[in-house]
């Protein structure tokens, strides 16, 4: 496992929005987490964090 940052992510990001048109519509928040990282989530999982 690796954590994708800046071009990288998103590089990412245009592989799977190539794949999946509908991936960036997925209507994910973004949350932090109790380390201080962001990351984005489905609303219904949203008050965990």
């Amino acid at each position: 496992m690796i954590r994708a940052q800046g071009a990288m992510l998103r590089e990412l990001h245009a592989l799977l929005k190539a794949k999946d048109p509908t991936f960036s519509h997925l209507g994910l928040v973004r949350v932090m987490n109790k380390r201080q990282e962001f990351l984005w989530v489905h609303p219904q999982f949203e008050k965990e964090y």
